[in-house]
């Protein structure tokens, strides 16, 4: 797709090759890679031998691959016994396992190879051509040749050309289409076996004001009548799949993607206990970087500035970091990236130069997360700028951690290892 083969080709943003520290003048000069790595570990080593601040950090993109997350995750916490990790999708991954909890059912979300097949598709506040392009050519796959109904539920993205229904709700809105359309979709639906109260749902159900709830979301005439179409296409449907997006995953509370779960529980389960739910995640590693456990459950509060050391393991989006606010306290900012980042020139101390993850090899996972493929490097990267592992484990030799994988080989084994997913393209 556009994004692996060309996107990466776009960034107009200046190439770190050398390492760079910036003086008390605030003026960035080049230095050695040893002096900027020696600079790194020791600024670290003394915030952690001194307590000062709160500690240090590891904040990473999840464009990464395993490898890097998973060293980078040992490194931070073996290394400099870091208090808190995340990723810069951390809220995604909040909000996706803050809907899982909910529910207090052990389902497993669905496979995206099931798409071409279905015979209904709502897809809710979601843009694949965005996020994930070969999602949505396999949407369009599945309407053109399979004859899906497609329905579609938020603001314009190119997917309404395809749909038989759009909605085009407001960010926020689409809990309460949702909502409407499971309490009017109820009645017309035989009670699959894993739904053990279902009196108690169609009780609910009957207490929704759906009328009230179109109204509420600014509906016209045309589009109520619609809503009644598209909600009798889904209870009919033999082979229904749901497609979640960042207009959701990005809420800060979970109710909206729970409510579309909710929905999706009306159809029987797929084999293994699978909701007919596929998660569209912010990046081409999300479900990798959260399997490794980059990701934390907890968010440090947003009225709180971040003190002590932070390192930024960054990727072609470090840029889009979303706690800029909050780092204006801390002694220390170290970060890793393929460019400049200038969002964050005037708040780090010091940046170290990595390939972009074409320039590299590594693994990434799938985005329903059963299984990880390996990826050889497609080009080289500017002379002189070290593959990122070779960085880390330099800074490891500064700490008081030795990683058990020494050669790249090893890292890969046990990166695999850990995560115990079907290997796509080992050789």
């Amino acid at each position: 797709c556009y994004m692996g083969r060309f996107e990466p080709l776009k960034n107009n943003g200046a190439r770190l090759v050398k390492p760079l520290v910036r003086e008390s003048d605030g003026d960035w000069v080049e230095e050695t890679w040893d002096t900027a790595l020696d600079l790194l570990a020791e600024k670290m080593n003394s915030l952690v031998n001194s307590g000062q601040g709160d500690g240090v950090f590891g904040l990473a993109s999840s464009r990464c691959s395993n490898e890097e997350l998973m060293l980078f995750r040992d490194l931070m916490t073996n290394g400099w016994s870091a208090g808190y990790m995340d990723t810069l999708d951390g809220s995604h991954f909040r909000t996706i396992s803050g809907a899982w909890r909910i529910m207090e059912n052990h389902f497993s979300e669905a496979s995206w190879k099931l798409i071409p097949d279905c015979d209904c598709l709502i897809v809710v506040s979601a843009d694949p051509y965005q996020s994930q392009p070969i999602i949505s050519s396999l949407i369009r796959k599945s309407v053109l040749e399979t004859g899906t109904k497609l329905i579609v539920i938020g603001q314009e993205n190119p997917l309404q050309l395809w749909s038989s229904f759009h909605f085009p709700v407001k960010n926020g809105d689409e809990v309460q289409l949702i909502k409407a359309l499971w309490a009017e979709a109820i009645s017309s639906i035989k009670p699959p076996p894993h739904i053990k109260n279902w009196k108690v749902a169609s009780k609910e159900a009957e207490g929704v004001d759906i009328s009230k709830l179109i109204k509420k979301i600014g509906l016209s005439e045309k589009m109520k009548e619609a809503f009644r179409e598209a909600a009798t296409i889904f209870a009919r449907s033999i082979n229904p799949m749901f497609i979640a997006g960042a207009g959701l995953t990005g809420q800060e509370e979970p109710y909206g993607l729970r409510e579309l779960m909710k929905l999706a529980e009306l159809k029987d389960l797929l084999p293994g206990d699978t909701l007919r739910l596929i998660i569209l995640k912010p990046n081409g590693n999300s479900t990798g970087a959260w399997i490794l456990k980059l990701s934390s459950e907890n968010i440090i509060s947003n009225h709180n500035k971040l003190k002590g050391g932070l390192i930024l393991l960054g990727g072609e989006d470090t840029s889009k970091i979303q706690v800029l606010d909050r780092l204006n306290g801390l002694d220390f900012l170290a970060v890793l990236s393929p460019y400049f980042p200038e969002a964050l020139a005037d708040k780090a101390d010091v940046l170290i130069p990595k390939p972009l993850w074409m320039e590299e090899n590594g693994s990434y996972t799938s985005l329903d997360g059963l299984a990880v493929r390996l990826k050889k490097r497609a080009l080289h990267p500017p002379e002189g700028v070290k593959e990122t592992w070779r960085t880390m484990i330099e800074l490891a030799n500064r700490t008081k951690f030795r990683p058990s994988y020494a050669t790249w080989n090893e890292l890969v084994e046990q990166a695999l290892d850990e995560m115990k997913l079907l290997v796509v393209n080992r050789t």
